[in-house]
C-alpha cells in the first residue's frame, strides 16, 4: 500500500485513491463510489493488481466515499489520500458499507463560484405533509426547488424559485407515497449551480382496519440487495417497491392493512440473489414468514396473505404414498373437520393458475407425469365468507417409471450441513447422461431413484464444487444392496463410480452346492468364515465390475476372509473345489 504517494498530475484539488489486489484479477465486482456536495462524481476499482486514481475537490466540498463489496473482498486493500496528503484510510476492504465523510481541504477554489447545496433531507413527514431542508454549499443563500413524485423527470417537476430560506414545508401531499426533490444554488451574476438530488422520502401511511404488516430485508453478505427488490401487491395492485440498498440489514418497511385484503409478496432478482431473504410480521408483530434463499434463485415470493384473519392457516402439510403417477396429499387444519381447497401445479407455479380442487379433508392426485416436481397450496373454510390464508408451497417429487429392472437408488449426504456447494454427479446410463444430481441444502440424507433395464451399465461421475471432502454418496441396486459407497478427503471429493451393472446375471455359471457349506456372519466389516467338507482349492473375491480383490490357493477346511480394508459394497465370493465351483453374494458393511 502507498502512502504518501507522489501522483503525477495531483495537485492540492485532488484526493488521491490507491487500490490493490493481491490475486491480481481486479476487484471482481467490488468499488467505490464518491459523491461531492451529494452529486455522484464516479465509481473506482482497481483493475489488475494496482490501480491508481484521483478525484477532483474544491475547497470546503464534503466528500463521501462508500466501499461496496464484490466477490472476493478478502484480496482487497486500499488507501485514500486528501488533497493535503492525510491518510484518510489505508487498509483491507471493509466488512460493511460503512462511508468516509470528509471535508476537502483543497486549495482549489471551484471552477463556478456558485456551488451546489449539500445535505439535503425531509423531517416531519406526516400523512400529507413534510419539512425538507439543506444546507448551504458556499456563499450561497437564494436557491430553486424542484419535486414531484418518486421517479419524476426534472422539467416535469413541482417549481418553487427564489427561496430565501433552507426548509420548506410541503403540504397536500398523499400518504404512504415516495417524494423526490431537488435544489439548485442561484448566485446571480456569477449563475446557476448544479442540481443537489433527488432526495426521496415517503409520507406516513393511514392505518388499515386492522393495523399494519411489517417487511425486514436482509442480506447475509452485507452488500444490500444488489437491485433485487421486492413488489408489495394488495387485491392485486402493487402499492410499494421495496430493497435494501446496502448493508446487512434489517431494514424494516411498514405498510397498512384492511381486514379481508389479500397480499402478495413479488421478488425481483438482481446480481446475487442467494445472499437475500426476508421476513414478514403480521397485524400483531407475530413473525407469519421466513423466505430464506433457496440456491440462485433467491428466497420465494409469498402468496395469498391474508390480513387479519379469523380463520387460521392449515398446517403440516405433507405428499405421502408418492407413486410414478400419484401422490396423497394431506394436512391439519386449525379447527378439526373444517373443509379445505388446495390449488396444486407443476413446481414454481403462480397461486391463481394452478389446479383448484375446493371442500375437502385430503386429496389424491393421480395422472401425474413421473419423475416430475410439483407443489401444492392449502386454504382452510371456517365459513363460507370466511377463508384463511394460503399455506405453502409444499414440494414433492414424482417416482420414475421403474426400468424392467426397478430401481437404482443414491443417497447424498455432507458432513458439514450445507450441501455439496457446488458439487453434482452425472448420472451416465450406457454412455448416455440421464441427469445431474445434487444435494443443495443441509446434512441429508437426500435420496434420488432412476430406473434401469436388464444389462445397462452405470457410471456416476462427481465434479467437484466448494469443500468437497464434505461430500458422500451411497449407491444402493434394485434389490436394495449396497453396492457402491464413496466419500471424501482432505481437499477432494468422494470418488466417481464407473461400470455398475444393473440385474447382474449369473445364470450361465455352473453352480454345484458344496457338502455342508456355511458362510457367515454375512453382511461382515470384519471376518468371513467358510465352513464346509470340502478342500478348497481357490478362494476369490470379487467386486460388481468383475475385478479381484482377494485370490488364495492355499485355503484349507474352516477357513475365514479378513475383509476389513475391503471398501463397503457388494461382492461375489467363488469358491472351487477341485471339480465343482460355488458362488455366494457377500455384503462387506
Amino acid at each position: 500500500m502507498l502512502v504518501g504517494v507522489s501522483f503525477s498530475g495531483k495537485t492540492q484539488c485532488h484526493y488521491v485513491l490507491d487500490m490493490n489486489d493481491s490475486w491480481g484479477d481486479g476487484w471482481n465486482g467490488a468499488r467505490l463510489d464518491v459523491t461531492m456536495n451529494g452529486v455522484f462524481v464516479g465509481s473506482f476499482e482497481c483493475f489488475g493488481s494496482s490501480t491508481i486514481d484521483s478525484v477532483y475537490s474544491f475547497t470546503g466540498s464534503q466528500m463521501d466515499f462508500t466501499f461496496y463489496s464484490g466477490t472476493y473482498d478478502n484480496e482487497i486493500t486500499f488507501s485514500i489520500e486528501d488533497p493535503q496528503g492525510n491518510v484518510l484510510y489505508n487498509g483491507s476492504a471493509p466488512s460493511n458499507l460503512d462511508n468516509i465523510l470528509h471535508t476537502s481541504n483543497s486549495s482549489c477554489p471551484p471552477s463556478s463560484s456558485c456551488v451546489n447545496p449539500i445535505s439535503l433531507n425531509a423531517y416531519n413527514i406526516t400523512l400529507n405533509s413534510a419539512d425538507i431542508g439543506w444546507s448551504p454549499g458556499g456563499l450561497d443563500s437564494v436557491w430553486n426547488l424542484e419535486w414531484g413524485l418518486s421517479g419524476f423527470l426534472q422539467g416535469n417537476g413541482n417549481n418553487l424559485n427564489s427561496l430565501n430560506s433552507t426548509s420548506v414545508t410541503l403540504n397536500g401531499l398523499n400518504s404512504f407515497t415516495s417524494y423526490d426533490f431537488y435544489v439548485q444554488s442561484d448566485c446571480d451574476t456569477n449563475g446557476l449551480s448544479i442540481w443537489s438530488g433527488p432526495h426521496t422520502f415517503t409520507t406516513s401511511a393511514s392505518s388499515g382496519t386492522c393495523g399494519f404488516f411489517q417487511i425486514e430485508l436482509n442480506d447475509t453478505y452485507g452488500d444490500g440487495w444488489d437491485l433485487a427488490s421486492l413488489d408489495i401487491e394488495i387485491n392485486g395492485n402493487i402499492i410499494q417497491s421495496i430493497t435494501l440498498l446496502n448493508g446487512f440489514g434489517p431494514d424494516a418497511y411498514s405498510f397498512p392493512v384492511d381486514s379481508g385484503d389479500v397480499i402478495h409478496l413479488l421478488y425481483n432478482p438482481g446480481d446475487y440473489p442467494e445472499e437475500n431473504w426476508y421476513e414478514v410480521f403480521d397485524h400483531n408483530g407475530t413473525s407469519i414468514y421466513f423466505q430464506f434463499s433457496s440456491g440462485n434463485n433467491g428466497p420465494p415470493s409469498t402468496y395469498g396473505v391474508k390480513a387479519c384473519p379469523n380463520c387460521l392457516k392449515p398446517s403440516n402439510l405433507s405428499a405421502n404414498n408418492i407413486s410414478s403417477n400419484s401422490a396423497d396429499l394431506q394436512w391439519n387444519t386449525s379447527i378439526s373437520g373444517n373443509l379445505s381447497n388446495i390449488e396444486w401445479g407443476n413446481s414454481g407455479f403462480t397461486l391463481g393458475s394452478g389446479t383448484f380442487v375446493g371442500n375437502i379433508t385430503s386429496y389424491l392426485l393421480t395422472n401425474l407425469n413421473s419423475n416430475t416436481n410439483y407443489e401444492f397450496y392449502v386454504q382452510e373454510i371456517c365459513s363460507p365468507s370466511d377463508l384463511s390464508s394460503w399455506e405453502g408451497p409444499f414440494s414433492f417429487k414424482t417416482l420414475p417409471n421403474p426400468g424392467s429392472c426397478g430401481m437404482f437408488e443414491i443417497v447424498l449426504t455432507d458432513t458439514y450441513g450445507d450441501g455439496w456447494n457446488g458439487g453434482f454427479i452425472n448420472i451416465i446410463i450406457n454412455n448416455i447422461n440421464y441427469s445431474s444430481i445434487t444435494m443443495s441444502t443441509g446434512f441429508g440424507p437426500e435420496t434420488i431413484l432412476f430406473p434401469v433395464d436388464s444389462g445397462d451399465v452405470v457410471d456416476l461421475l462427481y465434479s467437484e464444487g466448494d469443500w468437497p471432502e464434505e461430500n458422500a454418496y451411497e449407491v444402493y441396486d434394485n434389490n436394495n444392496l449396497l453396492i457402491a459407497s464413496e466419500a471424501g478427503s482432505v481437499n477432494t471429493g468422494p470418488n466417481s463410480t464407473y461400470g455398475l451393472k444393473s440385474c447382474p446375471d449369473y445364470s450361465n455359471i455352473i453352480k454345484t452346492p458344496f457338502d455342508g457349506i456355511k458362510i457367515f456372519p454375512n453382511p461382515s466389516n470384519k471376518i468371513i468364515n467358510i465352513n464346509t467338507n470340502s478342500k478348497l482349492q481357490r478362494v476369490t473375491l470379487s467386486n460388481l465390475l468383475g475385478e479381484v480383490i482377494y485370490d488364495s490357493k492355499t485355503m484349507s477346511k474352516n477357513n475365514e476372509i479378513d475383509v476389513s480394508n475391503f471398501p463397503p459394497n457388494v461382492y461375489i465370493l467363488k469358491l472351487y473345489n477341485g471339480h465343482e465351483y460355488f458362488f455366494k453374494k457377500i455384503i462387506i458393511e
